[in-house]
């Protein structure tokens, strides 16, 4: 993947560290991403969501360490608790302020990417969170590499 900028890189220490700060266990392909770019801005930027939904473009790929908070994933997983599902965590963003998603539960979606959409509410009835807003994107981070064009 070429990037326009890349964000400094990490030791996977750090990738570990994360990992056991959240209590969860990165699918490989996407460890290795952060191993060795640690997000930044993509050169190729767009995305279809889905037939109905259309494409979309990627804005920026989210990193550790990062100083700009909004492209640093602890940044957005200790503020923004009760915006995402437990364990889906935000990868990516395009320019309209939605997310791209990882599942990282353990069980049959473990590594499915989701596009996010912030102009559909997900909270449900009883208060907690819902999937109202999530489009799978692909089955795996590397299969959502390659619908990158």
């Amino acid at each position: 993947m070429e990037f326009l900028k890349k964000f400094d890189s990490i030791p996977s220490s750090r990738i570990d560290a994360f990992e056991e700060k959240h209590g969860f266990k990165l699918p490989t392909d996407y460890y290795e991403f952060l191993s060795t770019h640690n997000g930044g801005y993509p050169s190729l930027d767009k995305f279809e969501i889905s037939d109905s939904q259309g494409a979309d473009v990627l804005d920026v790929f989210h990193g550790l360490d990062v100083q700009s908070r909004f492209c640093n994933l602890d940044y957005l997983l200790d503020n923004y608790p009760d915006k995402f599902l437990k364990k889906m965590i935000p990868i990516a963003h395009d320019p309209g302020g939605n997310y791209i998603c990882l599942n990282v539960n353990e069980g049959d979606s473990f590594g499915h990417v989701y596009f996010y959409d912030h102009e559909i509410s997900n909270e449900g009835v009883d208060g907690g969170l819902t999937s109202d807003n999530l489009y799978l994107i692909s089955r795996s981070f590397s299969e959502f590499l390659l619908k990158i064009y």
